[in-house]
């Protein structure tokens, strides 16, 4: 099969022609199932920060910062709305920009097996700056809570809170992690199972 070849008619009849690549079937229905599910999970996930926004500013609005830490933690929580806005609107343009596209050529699969390990990436990022900035946000207002309370042993006060800090952050990333693969990474799977059948 030529790298170009029209795959609309494989689809349209539902056929895995065995053999034909090489050892295994074609899994064209099970490529085509897992865009469909990658494109439903971007929907969700677009939702999901448009919320994510909106509680972080009705958060600022309702429990603005302490005037001791107000300017750092302002330009700390900024930098996340930002981050947000930034990561929604690209998954929304990626989610309308595949509705255009019609994945009948091995092209046209491999440009959308580009753009989703793009948006996997954008998304550890974006996830590392979450992590990021919730941890100074913590790390400052742990220290001064407990520096306002607890006069003695200041020394151990960054500490622990450091160490509490990290363990919630690898939490959070062993989460981040195990959500990309759900949602994204066993569909990519059987996309590039795909594409390296049409390739032999």
């Amino acid at each position: 099969m030529n790298n170009s070849e029209d795959l609309r008619d494989i689809w349209s009849k539902g056929q895995e022609p065995a053999g034909e690549f090489g050892s295994g079937a074609l899994d064209v229905k099970g490529a085509l199932s897992s865009i469909e599910r990658i494109r439903q999970n971007m929907r969700m996930e677009f939702y999901m920060l448009l919320f994510t926004l909106a509680a972080g500013i009705a958060f600022l609005i309702f429990y603005p910062p302490e005037p001791q830490t107000a300017a750092l933690t302002w330009m700390i929580l900024a930098l996340l709305l930002a981050a947000t806005l930034f990561f929604a609107q690209k998954v929304f343009r990626f989610y309308r920009k595949s509705f255009s596209m019609v994945f009948n050529t091995r092209e046209s699969l491999i440009w959308f097996m580009y753009e989703v390990r793009l948006l996997i990436e954008m998304y550890r990022s974006y996830g590392i700056i979450c992590i990021s900035g919730g941890f100074f946000i913590g790390l400052i207002h742990g220290i001064r809570k407990h520096a306002a309370t607890a006069e003695t042993d200041l020394l151990a006060i960054p500490v622990i809170t450091f160490a509490a800090g990290i363990a919630a952050n690898l939490l959070v990333y062993f989460i981040i992690e195990f959500w990309l693969y759900w949602f994204y990474g066993r569909y990519v799977r059987r996309i590039e199972k795909l594409l390296e059948d049409l390739g032999r």
